[in-house]
């Protein structure tokens, strides 16, 4: 090639350079203007995008529909919940403050008493004298089954201004007590405690007075008379030494003539006199000691002899004892004998 082909093909190059300038000029500031453009598009639509999402997130009224099953809390009521400080102070309240009653948690028939511990049931249970067995319960049920006393243990009929008769009749095996305003009261005012065994209309009944005495009495077609039991209280009774009349003396101070009766009304006479006159009263018995009708009875007398002797005494109802006559002499005259006033 030629310098002028050179040239021109240079010339050609930078216009076509130029060209290729012009259009990298142009397509440089569309792509700037585009860029500009996208920018702000982008920086539009960020904005947009930051300010719903911020809606979105101040958004408290659940936009997504988020259900408490979703989060676990299915079985949670909706209910306003105390604060921690309300909590704290309802759960260290012993003062039952859901004024919850003993029949609500099931005890409405337990009593308000206190309860022994485990230690001392578990005691009681193994302490067998305390517990009834199957042979206490079969002696129990086998056993009497009438009372005859009271409760508290005493009598079980007082029959104070009753009539012990009508009371006793239908009152079968019982115990009563009966004072002086009782009706057919065997010994008068004398308080009497006793037992009557029977069935209704027949019975046999003891009686025993605070006087010391005993009573018994028969019912069977009515009531018998009372009856009065012999004692050895009864067996005894007082000697009194007799004043002696005429001369007469108890013989030497160791056999004096004496009296006495017991309960049943039996005077009895004992001792010796001497040296009186005969045929005239030794003593006189006191009222009470009488007899109810004269009598004669036989004695002995001594003048000092070996011999026996006998002597006639008599006892009057005027309680006079009279030495009527006599064997042998006046030294020795016995004063024995019984009788019934």
């Amino acid at each position: 090639m030629n310098s002028s082909e050179f040239i021109g093909q240079l010339k050609q190059n930078n216009i076509q350079i130029n060209s290729l300038k012009g259009s990298f000029a142009q397509t440089e500031k569309h792509m700037i203007d585009h860029e500009k453009a996208l920018t702000n598009q982008v920086n539009l639509f960020m904005e947009q995008q930051n300010s719903e999402l911020k809606t979105h997130i101040e958004n408290t009224s659940n936009p997504h529909n988020v259900t408490k099953t979703q989060v676990g809390l299915s079985d949670v009521i909706n209910e306003t919940q105390a604060t921690k400080t309300e909590f704290d102070t309802h759960k260290d309240d012993k003062n039952n403050p859901h004024m919850v009653t003993k029949a609500q948690v099931g005890l409405d028939l337990v009593d308000n008493i206190r309860q022994a511990s485990k230690a001392d049931f578990d005691t009681h249970n193994a302490d067998t004298n305390r517990h009834v067995t199957t042979d206490d319960k079969t002696k129990w049920n086998n056993a009497q089954l009438y009372k005859i006393s009271s409760d508290s243990g005493l009598h079980k009929l007082g029959l104070a201004n009753k009539d012990l008769f009508t009371e006793l009749t239908n009152a079968r095996t019982s115990t009563f007590y009966t004072n002086s305003t009782t009706t057919n009261n065997p010994n008068g005012t004398v308080s009497l405690r006793g037992l009557q065994i029977g069935q209704d209309g027949i019975s046999e009944v003891l009686g025993m007075g605070n006087d010391g005495t005993t009573w018994r009495n028969t019912q069977s077609n009515g009531w018998k008379s009372w009856r009065r039991l012999i004692d050895t209280a009864d067996l005894s009774f007082t000697w009194n030494t007799a004043t002696l009349q005429n001369g007469w003396k108890h013989y030497n101070g160791s056999v004096d003539v004496q009296y006495g009766i017991d309960f049943l009304g039996n005077v009895y006479i004992r001792g010796a006199a001497k040296d009186g006159a005969i045929n005239t009263a030794v003593f006189t018995l006191p009222s009470g000691y009488r007899p109810s009708q004269s009598f004669n009875f036989i004695s002995s007398n001594s003048t000092g002899s070996s011999s026996p002797s006998i002597a006639r005494i008599s006892v009057g109802t005027e309680g006079i004892v009279t030495i009527e006559s006599v064997e042998a002499g006046n030294s020795y005259v016995r004063v024995d004998t019984i009788f019934r006033v």
